[in-house]
């Protein structure tokens, strides 16, 4: 049966981060080996049975609407957007008149792949599909909309660009699409809406037709400087077919006297000087002039760009129309924009970012990216600064992209940043250049002295800040910078992206309209010691801790203002007596120093951190405490503990902001603070211990019986497939459908074993974080072990 299918192109994104080369060319016009990457999807599109297509503009618009007049078998109509509608709403407008299909296949116009798009049609109308996802298998999906489905292709799951954290499969969406015209009827009219983000998780939550249709060849998103080199790569090795090398071959150019190295493009258009030498992987267009003595490796040179005499240029992407001058060295990651201007001699240093129609001489300052492109700047707790990491310039800039991150997130209302540090005289010059690029982002800013990392927390769910930033100084004179948000939860993995794609962008510092002076507020620490006393001295009873003895284990000199002086401080406080010695106290409390977690011994018996916890939930909560909450990483030994006792409580994940915005508030996680400050813990227990008289045994033995250990591990190095794999055995005898709705926004893959469970959870940069919980220590290391070889 034949099918009236037409096509809509999205063409209308400014591709940012394909910055310098989109300052004045739209994306889809950006060439692979001498030709426009919007070509390249008209040409798969002639392949099918789809003889009309709407391509929608707004970027430049009359760029990308002078072409496509050669595509005689397509017709092809240009509509132009005159606000962002998003992917869906885009494509809503583009058919707004047009005549009805049966379906209509979406594209992007910067998309460069070499599927057989009419299999893709076939295969939606056999399955009589609502939509289908082109998809795409990567290691790296982190960039993409992460799909996991059964084995009919039948998608039970869809996630836009997830952390780690949350990556459950390793095949993405390639954003080309088949949708059901009545599925077009569903997205609003002249409503910013996208399909990603909005559509598919509707469509989910409906149970419609969602399948995925498992792509066979190669695509690539060319969607920054990276990608985009890696698409002229993959074409120069043949891996994309269909993509015509119809430039010079190696013996051509040997024969002009050209020292080549294959594979490489040069245009027959380009004009080549004596005595040039090309290396692999370097692309020449049309027009460009290289003259004598050049040297060029693995780079890209733009459309009638020219290059003077002696020039090296190692590992760049350049622009049309760049005038270079004589006896310049552009290194490697360097990018300039079309139209600039070099004058003879510069020396371009690594990740130069020069703007479109800049103008560079050699006295000029380049503004430069602080680190290497292919590196992360958040690792698995904060951001950790070595070496030139420490310098201002790197420090300014991390102020700088937190702030404009929060206001980019934010989008209206005013931004407040918290800055604090421990109580190095050096973490004080850290703060100050952070604060110095909090300032020149023109947003409100507090600096709130000196403390600890739990001190933060409080600082973030006691003011109105949106963020607070801590510095610790490390034993060995690195630094480590922590975030919290308004929850005194990490910072969300969206704020994290944002952060970066700042931080790593090629925009100079702007200036803004207005300036703020930091406000110093110096008595946080005697805030929280009032409120830690307030609290606690509202579950004591009248006898407060009088009569109470206790110790601490530390042993070195312990610092003003750290989590143990802080909770012996408040222990005397409220009665209590804190012994200099361990030996002969009966009970012993430790605290680590950055008053997260604790323990606690007695009589030869330990308590851990999980432990004390489920004992507090237990023995702690009232009926003012109406939910807890918990992140999805803590043990099932909570959810066991408030469920005997009725309470309810519900999961959230750290690493997005989706679940804290709809089930979260602030004055909820300052009621739990208990649970990851490790000073508020440990007065809650001596409370419970000398008002139950019990020891610390006796008071842990009614809890379940329940080990957690932990490890780190590194794994095999495709993680995505990994994940998928485990997301399978999750599933087990469950059905797709009802395991994707248990697991929506959570960390990880859990596996329940016969003698416990496993949490297996994915590094920000490398290998998993292994949870195992058993009813003995030995069997959850046995089940670590057990979940080691499923990550090989």
């Amino acid at each position: 049966m034949n099918h009236n299918v037409c096509s809509v192109i999205l063409a209308g994104g400014k591709g940012t981060r394909l910055a310098p080369l989109t300052q004045d060319t739209p994306k889809p016009m950006i060439n692979v080996l001498g030709k426009p990457v919007i070509e390249y999807v008209f040409d798969r599109l002639c392949k099918t049975s789809v003889t009309k297509a709407y391509v929608t503009t707004m970027y430049l618009p009359w760029q990308i609407e002078a072409i496509g007049r050669r595509y005689k078998n397509l017709d092809i109509t240009y509509v132009r957007e005159q606000n962002p509608l998003g992917t869906a709403g885009a494509v809503k407008n583009a058919l707004a008149d047009s005549p009805a299909a049966d379906a209509y296949i979406i594209l992007s116009g910067d998309g460069l792949f070499d599927f057989d798009l009419q299999k893709a049609i076939d295969f939606h109308f056999e399955k009589n599909a609502d939509v289908t996802i082109v998809s795409y298998k990567t290691e790296n999906p982190l960039s993409y909309g992460v799909i996991l489905y059964d084995s009919e292709g039948k998608i039970s799951r869809f996630a836009e660009k997830p952390p780690w954290s949350q990556v459950v499969s390793g095949t993405v969406n390639t954003g080309i699409y088949i949708v059901n015209k009545d599925i077009i009827d569903i997205i609003p009219k002249d409503t910013e809406f996208d399909f990603a983000n909005q559509l598919f998780p509707l469509l989910l939550a409906e149970k419609r037709a969602l399948f995925a249709y498992e792509s066979q060849g190669t695509w690539h998103d060319i969607g920054n400087l990276d990608e985009y080199f890696a698409a002229n790569r993959s074409c120069l090795d043949g891996v994309i077919s269909g993509v015509q090398n119809d430039g010079y071959t190696q013996k051509e150019l040997s024969e002009k006297g050209v020292d080549a190295d294959s594979p490489l493009y040069v245009s027959k258009n380009a004009i080549i000087g004596k005595n040039v030498k090309i290396g692999a992987y370097s692309v020449i267009e049309s027009g460009a002039v290289i003259s004598d003595g050049c040297d060029i490796s693995c780079s890209v040179i733009g459309e009638h760009t020219s290059c003077g005499m002696g020039c090296g240029i190692y590992g760049a992407i350049i622009g049309k129309k760049v005038k270079i001058g004589e006896n310049c060295v552009i290194s490697e990651g360097c990018a300039i924009g079309g139209n600039a201007e070099i004058n003879d001699c510069v020396i371009l240093p690594k990740y130069s970012f020069i703007n479109s129609a800049a103008h560079i001489d050699t006295k000029d300052f380049l503004s430069r990216k602080a680190v290497s492109k292919d590196k992360n700047l958040f690792g698995n707790s904060g951001i950790d600064c070595d070496g030139k990491k420490k310098s201002p310039e790197f420090l300014m800039r991390v102020g700088y992209s937190c702030a404009e991150a929060l206001k980019a997130i934010k989008k209206a209302g005013s931004s407040r940043i918290g800055v604090m540090c421990d109580d190095n005289p050096q973490s004080d010059g850290i703060v100050s250049a952070i604060l110095c690029g909090i300032r020149s982002a023109g947003i409100r800013s507090y600096n709130f002295g000196h403390g600890f990392d739990s001190m933060a927390r409080f600082a973030s769910l006691s003011f109105i800040t949106d963020v607070v930033i801590f510095v610790h100084r490390k034993p060995n004179g690195d630094y480590n910078i922590k975030m919290f948000d308004e929850f005194g939860l990490p910072v969300s993995d969206k704020y994290e992206r944002e952060t970066e794609r700042v931080f790593f962008g090629s925009d100079e510092l702007s200036v803004p309209e207005k300036f703020y002076a930091t406000d110093k507020f110096d008595n946080l620490w005697t805030l929280y010691y009032s409120e830690l006393v307030k609290s606690c001295r509202a579950r004591c009873k009248d006898s407060a801790l009088f009569g109470f003895s206790c110790a601490f284990s530390h042993t070195e000199e312990i610092s003003a203002f750290s989590p143990v002086y802080t909770a012996i401080c408040a222990i005397s406080e409220l009665g209590g007596r804190v012994m200099k010695s361990a030996e002969n106290a009966k009970f012993v409390f430790d605290i680590e120093n950055d008053g997260g977690s604790a323990k606690a011994s007695s009589e030869g018996y330990t308590a851990d951190d999980f432990h004390i916890n489920a004992l507090l939930i237990d023995r702690f909560m009232d009926d003012s405490d109406s939910c807890l909450y918990i992140p999805y990483t803590a043990p099932d030994a909570y959810k066991t503990v408030a469920e005997r006792r009725k309470i309810l409580y519900s999961e959230y994940a750290q690493s997005t902001m989706r679940e804290r915005s709809l089930s979260l508030s602030r004055e909820q996680m300052y009621r739990q603070l208990w649970l990851c400050d490790g000073v508020f813990k440990i007065l809650n227990l001596a409370i419970i211990l000398h008002e139950s008289h019990s020891s610390l045994k006796g008071l842990t033995s009614a809890l379940p019986d329940f080990e957690i250990y932990s490890e780190d591990f590194d794994g095999g190095t495709d993680r995505a497939s990994i994940m998928q794999n485990l997301a399978k055995m999750s599933a087990n005898s469950e059905s797709l459908d009802d395991f994707a709705d248990k697991n929506a926004e959570r960390e990880g893959i859990r596996l329940v074993m016969a003698n416990g469970s496993i949490k297996v959870i994915p590094g920000k940069i490398k290998g998993f974080k292994i949870i195992s919980e058993a009813r003995s220590i030995e069997a959850a290391k046995e089940l670590c072990e057990k979940a080691e070889g499923f990550l090989k």
